[in-house]
C-alpha cells in the first residue's frame, strides 16, 4: 500500500514546523534582540534511482540578530529554515513529502548563500514506500539578502543541486 501525502496534510506540515523555528530562534535571545520571519515559496527538481521528482512547498526563514563578540566579529545574524515540501515524481506520479530544519550564523554584511539537506520521509500512517525510501534527502539552495537589523531584505528557495552563482545574480527584493 502507497502512502498519500495529501495538500492539507502538507499544510499542516508546515504549520507545526514553522512554530517549532520561531520557538527555537526565540529560546536563547535576549529580549531585545531583532528579529523577521519570512515565508519562501521553494520550487524545483532533482534527479533520483527512481526517476526526476518535481517539489513544491513553502519554507520559513527565520533571523534573529546575534550579540556580537570577538569570537563572532561583524553583525553576525541566526538564520533558521524550517521547510515542508512535496515531492512528485514526474513519470509515476508518486508523491514523497520532504522535511527539514537548519540553523546557522551568518553575518549580515553581505548575500548569503545556504544550501541544506532535508529528508524525505513517508505519509501518514506511516507505511513503507518503496519509492520514497529510495531518495533520501532533497537539497534546498536559499539565497538570502539581509540588513544590519536581521530583516530579510530579500530571498528564494531552490530545490534540487545548487547552482552557480553569476555575477549580479541577486534574490528578488522581498515586499
Amino acid at each position: 500500500m502507497t502512502a498519500t501525502i495529501t495538500p492539507s496534510r502538507a499544510r499542516i506540515t508546515t504549520i507545526a514546523l514553522c512554530a517549532l523555528a520561531v520557538i527555537a530562534c526565540a529560546v536563547a535571545l535576549p529580549s531585545t534582540a531583532s528579529a523577521d520571519l519570512r515565508l519562501v515559496r521553494v520550487t524545483g527538481s532533482q534527479t533520483y534511482v527512481p526517476g526526476t521528482f518535481s517539489f513544491t512547498g513553502t519554507a520559513l526563514v527565520a533571523t534573529t540578530v546575534v550579540p556580537g563578540n570577538p569570537v563572532v566579529p561583524g553583525n553576525p545574524v541566526r538564520v533558521a529554515t524550517t521547510l515542508a515540501a512535496l515531492g512528485t515524481d514526474t513519470t509515476s506520479g508518486a508523491r514523497c513529502a520532504a522535511l527539514g530544519f537548519q540553523s546557522t550564523i551568518v553575518p549580515s554584511d553581505a548575500p548569503q548563500r545556504l544550501v541544506t539537506d532535508n529528508r524525505i520521509v513517508p505519509g501518514n500512517p506511516v507505511t513503507p514506500d518503496p519509492v520514497c525510501n529510495q531518495l533520501g534527502t532533497v537539497t534546498v539552495s536559499y539565497r538570502l539578502t539581509l540588513a544590519p537589523d536581521g530583516t530579510v531584505t530579500a530571498a528564494t528557495a531552490t530545490a534540487g543541486p545548487p547552482s552557480v552563482d553569476l555575477p549580479g545574480d541577486t534574490p528578488p527584493v522581498l515586499g
